[in-house]
């Protein structure tokens, strides 16, 4: 049975990851899929995540168990590249329903294999990066979305804030009553950015999510990664707390460069 401890942790993902979403969706409302994504990828999942597990087991267990990440990270952005290939022919909830199905069952394949390669983990998720980034900007046309005006009340702020944090606290919570490499996986899980996809859709329609894909395939590929990578190092010699904020520097300045990135280079 989870403790009272535990549970402070699940309640402050909620609020934290709510929160997080709700305002970076209704920022991206008035300006735009390149803005928006700023804020909004930073990556939040993955610092709740690592943090929280941290507290139960120790950073020298997460750290170590950052072997697969890499991988993990993967196949979170083949979902992303399943989501695009199929949006247009099946629909939304049909592409993104097959997007998460692929991606539990590859999930489940690290975990039963027990594979724990750092370096091949790492040398995949290149592949992928480049692969990602060929695929979407090469050969698909999706424009970034502009911004548009649109009216925001309290109402609209709090269901995406509720249906955001959620996703968020369900995630920290399967981290704390499996083992953790179950923390790991879901510190990559697309939860922001399935409930973004989600929120979007509703309120901008197909083609905005599209353009979200597109904008943050190879951003949320680079800035996820080297966060993990920051707290694979960093994690055990200045523990949870320097560690956690000397990683997001770090990331901080990485998302950054990134965003100049997809300011020049995408369409």
């Amino acid at each position: 049975m989870l403790d009272t401890y535990v549970w402070l942790h699940i309640l402050s993902a909620f609020i934290v990851g709510g929160l997080w979403i709700a305002t970076t969706t209704l920022i991206a409302d008035r300006f735009g899929s390149k803005i928006g994504w700023f804020l909004w990828w930073l990556p939040s999942t993955s610092v709740l995540a690592f943090f929280f597990v941290s507290l139960i087991h120790s950073p020298a267990i997460v750290a170590h168990s950052t072997n697969t990440f890499p991988l993990i990270e993967w196949f979170t952005w083949l979902f992303v590249v399943i989501y695009v290939l199929l949006a247009r022919k099946t629909g939304f909830w049909a592409a993104i329903s097959i997007a998460f199905l692929v991606w539990f069952l590859l999930a489940g394949t690290i975990v039963l294999s027990w594979f724990n390669s750092f370096g091949w983990s790492l040398l995949l998720y290149g592949i992928i990066l480049v692969g990602s980034y060929i695929i979407l900007e090469k050969c698909f046309s999706i424009p970034s979305a502009k911004g548009i005006s649109i009216k925001k009340t309290t109402s609209q702020f709090l269901r995406r804030a509720v249906f955001g944090g959620l996703v968020i606290a369900f995630a920290v919570f399967a981290s704390k009553i499996w083992w953790v490499i179950f923390g790991v996986i879901f510190a990559a899980f697309p939860a922001m950015f399935s409930t973004t996809l989600i929120i979007w859709y509703f309120s901008r329609w197909l083609e905005f999510s599209l353009s979200l894909a597109k904008s943050l395939v190879v951003t949320g590929l680079i800035t996820v990664v080297i966060y993990a990578m920051a707290v694979r190092y960093l994690y055990p010699p200045l523990w949870i707390y320097r560690g956690t904020l000397c990683s997001l520097v770090i990331i901080l300045l990485v998302s950054y460069l990134t965003y100049i990135f997809v300011q020049k280079k995408l369409k």
